[in-house]
């Protein structure tokens, strides 16, 4: 081979050498930049998701449920001993453990201490629920009185100081507020009871409005549930029960599903005096 050929040799190599060089970072290139693009994609797909939970955490409505009574405010003690502040913050702590999957839920009482009245409205309030639902359990001079009974807000007849009755709104602040909610809070209520009713059965209970101090500063539908009354042994037993506890629950949850997913076209107007 002469000389040129050794020259035109080593440049084809060399030509051989670039070509394989160029080919070898446009591979390189080119899987850079998919990866780049997938990272890409994945972080929006990621931020999008983020997006997603937040918005859907910040339209989850929000539920207050009130355990009834707390602290040295005992409330009515059954024949065995059972204690309604007992059973209304173990009820309150089941409902919210099935509610919070769906909503914001919130307790104003987690523990064993008292709190007033309107500062549990006051809470509901503050925190812009959509639902307040206080839990009790009742008592009676007779043994054989049971069932359940579910309570929404209606304004107190006109009375002296002298003969208001315990209980009653009469120095509860802003309780003109719950007014405009009362055609929903009583729909709130007649959801609750059709799906508590069968655990009380033959004594399915009633819907009825009070003028009951814990509703009436609630700015939001606001019921009041008794769940039972303590002073009559077998539903004493029931509310003891965490079975029984767990089904009433379950009960109530599902009437607040029942409001929120099939409403009633209730007008609301400010009735505020």
């Amino acid at each position: 081979m002469g000389p040129w050929n050794v020259k035109a040799g080593q440049a084809g190599f060399r030509m051989g050498q670039t070509y394989n060089l160029l080919r070898f970072l446009q591979i390189v290139t080119l899987t850079v930049g998919l990866s780049l693009l997938s990272l890409a994609n994945t972080a929006r797909d990621c931020a999008a998701q983020a997006h997603a939970q937040a918005s859907n955490q910040a339209a989850k409505r929000t539920v207050v449920i009130d355990a009834g009574h707390g602290g040295s405010d005992t409330g009515v003690k059954g024949s065995a001993g059972t204690l309604e502040k007992e059973v209304t913050l173990r009820l309150a702590r089941l409902i919210e453990n099935r509610l919070k999957d769906r909503y914001q839920v919130s307790l104003p009482r987690t523990d064993d201490y008292m709190l007033a009245h309107p500062d549990r409205t006051g809470y509901a309030n503050h925190i812009k629920a959509d639902l307040f639902i206080s839990l009790h359990t009742a008592g009676s001079y007779s043994a054989a009185t049971d069932g359940l009974r579910v309570y929404y807000y209606t304004e107190p007849a006109v009375k002296l100081p002298a003969q208001t009755q315990p209980g009653e709104a009469t120095a509860t602040p802003w309780r003109k507020v719950q007014k405009p909610h009362i055609p929903a809070s009583s729909s709130l209520a007649q959801r609750i009871l059709d799906r508590a009713a069968p655990l009380t059965a033959p004594h399915p209970g009633t819907v009825q409005a009070v003028p009951a101090a814990v509703l009436a500063g609630a700015d939001m539908p606001a019921i009041l549930i008794e769940t039972g009354y303590l002073t009559n042994p077998k539903q004493e037993k029931n509310l003891n029960d965490n079975k029984y506890l767990f089904k009433l629950a379950t009960a109530i949850s599902q009437g607040i599903d029942d409001f929120f997913n099939n409403p009633d076209r209730i007008a609301v107007t400010d009735l505020r005096e």
